[in-house]
C-alpha cells in the first residue's frame, strides 16, 4: 500500500478537516503508540472521526475484494457500500483481532475506528486463503513474524 499516494490525495486544499497520518509503535508490546496517543492526542478524541489502521499487511498476491477486521463502527458500512460501488466485495470478519491492533484503543475511547484487510485472494480459493492465514497467524508477535521470500506483496497496492 503506498501510505504517501493516500497521504497526496488526502492533501486537499480547500478541505475544511485536518487530517493526521500518524504511524504508532509499540503494538508488539501493548498497543503502546496508540495508547500513548489516546492520551495524549495532538487533536481532542471528541473531534476526531476516523481512525483507519492500513497496517495489516497481506502476503499472499492481489486481492478482488476488500474487508475489515472488527465490525465494530459504521465504517465498516461505509468502507463497504465504497466497495461495493467499485465492483468490489466486502466482509467483515468479527475478530479478537481487532483489539489487538492499533485502531483499539481509538475504538474503546469512543472514536470510530475500523482495521482495513484485504479479503479473498484472486485464487477464489477461500480454503487456500484460510489455511494460509491460519498458518501466518501462529507467527504474529512471535519470533517467527518476519519476511519471508515466498511472499507475493502484489497486492499491497
Amino acid at each position: 500500500m503506498d501510505y504517501f499516494r493516500i497521504a497526496r490525495y488526502s492533501a486537499v486544499p480547500q478541505s475544511r478537516r485536518s487530517v493526521l497520518f500518524l504511524a504508532t509503535t509499540g503494538e508488539e508490546r501493548g498497543l503502546l503508540g496508540s495508547n500513548h496517543y489516546v492520551k495524549e492526542p495532538l487533536y481532542p478524541l471528541k473531534t476526531t472521526v476516523a481512525v483507519i489502521n492500513l497496517d495489516g499487511l497481506q502476503p499472499f498476491g492481489r486481492t478482488s475484494d476488500l474487508g475489515s477486521v472488527g465490525g465494530q463502527s459504521s465504517l465498516d458500512r461505509d468502507l463497504g457500500a465504497l466497495a461495493k460501488s467499485s465492483g468490489r466485495d466486502f466482509a467483515v470478519t468479527n475478530s479478537p483481532l481487532f483489539y489487538g491492533s492499533d485502531q483499539a484503543p481509538f475504538a474503546i475511547t469512543g472514536v470510530p475506528a475500523i482495521f482495513v484487510a484485504s479479503g479473498d485472494t484472486d485464487l477464489k480459493g477461500t480454503t487456500i486463503i484460510q489455511e494460509k492465514l491460519t498458518e501466518a497467524g501462529k507467527c504474529i508477535h512471535q519470533p517467527c513474524d518476519v519476511p519471508h521470500d515466498d511472499w507475493d506483496l502484489s497486492g499491497q497496492r
